[in-house]
């Protein structure tokens, strides 16, 4: 069942005076404390004011450019246009516009189109101004183009991420490099090599650098483990680890922070249920701090005390907070057991990431991530598992993550190349599947 989500509307010129320079600071300002509490933020598409007893020359923010703007510097945030108006770019200039601002976002884009309705603003640009049946026949030409650009850019438009898990033994900025060798759009990056940099000199500024020269975006920073046991003091625990991985992930333009549950430890499920939502609410709240989400990984052994898809759903609902969301690991997703139909029952925007993989042919109870194989090496069933994600609305980032020391004793660029060849074949094969 999908959620009610809500957005705020972002005023797109001041209503106070302010001069053009201080606006555009008062937006950032707002920015920062409306995150946490809006699943997005929204941009009219007017050129001048559309309230009475303002002049046409108070400054007013574009629509398009500003997005683009805006979802560079707040690199967590969805943005939606409220709507663009027809009449104002020629239709095909209009649908690559917003093609590229999806793809340069990530996916963090929502369009939204209208017919044009403010007359004075057509006759001030110097626009036509057709009766409004008219209009009504261009904004429909206009949806057409655009469904035709954007089902052209469909095939390159799955993001295909790294997992620094795939080449454990490499340092950070081995991982950044071989990604962005290997043609990765963005990168996980294991909190371990990241302090491990940061403990010999380097900083975040410089990791930033690396990602910028390999022409990779970082996407989460891995892992928080064993959310929701140790009580009180593992809860604190949690929170300050969330608050520090945060800082961080905020200073390199990371927008998720990747965490997994803890042991049952003998209580019942409506316990583990209370324990991990409390906790995870929390790590939220602190994420939240930095403009930064946290994504919530179900594991598939049998110890742990979120083992399926549903389970961890049920978890983020109960925590309440927007800017959470789960991780669907193709080997976790086996082991415990998930079902199809719960991918399904999951908001696809609240799907931070699907992890790829393959598994050994053993017994569910006794796989290990060590047992982890190349995507389409193992007997995983990924055409009904991707081919469910895709059904389900998710076009969101896929991401290999393999934990065989086998793999790690290997060339890691050859790693990756090999990674992400039989990534994208697997995921080919479960679209043209699901045709």
């Amino acid at each position: 069942m999908r959620e009610l989500r809500f957005g705020w509307h972002m005023p797109a010129f001041p209503v106070d005076g302010s001069n053009a320079t201080a606006f555009v600071e008062q937006i950032h300002h707002i920015l920062r404390r409306v995150h946490p509490h809006f699943d997005s933020v929204w941009v009219d598409d007017h050129l001048i004011p559309w309230l009475p007893d303002f002049s046409n020359d108070t400054p007013y923010v574009e629509c398009l450019t500003t997005i683009a703007y805006l979802a560079a510097a707040h690199p967590t945030i969805t943005f939606g246009a409220s709507v663009v108006c027809q009449s104002y770019r020629n239709p095909a200039l209009l649908a690559k516009m917003v093609a590229n601002i999806q793809l340069l976002t990530g996916g963090r884009f929502l369009f939204g189109i209208g017919a044009g309705w403010m007359e004075e603003e057509y006759r001030a640009y110097n626009f036509g101004f057709p009766k409004g049946s008219v209009r009504v026949d261009q904004m429909e030409e206009t949806i057409r183009v655009s469904s035709c650009v954007f089902v052209n850019q469909k095939e390159g438009r799955m993001r295909l991420g790294f997992n620094g898990a795939t080449t454990q033994t490499a340092d950070l900025a081995t991982d950044i490099r071989v990604a962005g060798q290997a043609g990765y759009d963005v990168i996980e990056l294991r909190d371990n090599k990241l302090e491990d940099f940061l403990a010999g000199g380097g900083a975040l500024e410089d990791v930033r650098r690396m990602l910028d020269e390999a022409g990779v975006a970082p996407w989460t920073i891995n892992a928080i483990s064993y959310v929701g046991v140790g009580g009180a003091e593992g809860t604190a625990r949690a929170v300050a680890r969330c608050r520090e991985l945060s800082r961080m992930a905020q200073a390199i333009g990371c927008p998720w922070v990747l965490v997994v549950p803890g042991a049952t430890e003998g209580r019942s499920a409506a316990q583990v249920l209370k324990d991990t939502a409390a906790t995870l609410r929390e790590m939220a709240d602190a994420a939240a701090e930095y403009g930064v989400n946290v994504a919530f990984e179900f594991m598939g052994f049998p110890w742990a005390a979120v083992r399926d898809v549903a389970g961890a759903w049920a978890v983020v609902q109960e925590a309440g907070r927007p800017n959470l969301g789960i991780v669907i690991d193709t080997t976790h997703f086996y082991a415990g057991d998930s079902t199809l139909a719960s991918i399904a029952e999951i908001d696809p925007g609240k799907l931070a990431v699907l992890h790829i993989n393959d598994v050994e042919d053993i017994a569910k109870a006794d796989i290990l991530d060590g047992h982890r194989l190349y995507p389409g090496d193992g007997v995983l069933p990924l055409n009904d598992i991707l081919g469910a994600a895709q059904a389900s609305g998710w076009d969101g980032v896929l991401s290999v993550e393999l934990f065989r020391e086998e793999y790690w004793k290997l060339d890691p660029l050859a790693v990756a190349r090999e990674a992400k060849a039989k990534s994208v074949a697997a995921w080919d094969r479960a679209v043209r599947g699901a045709q």
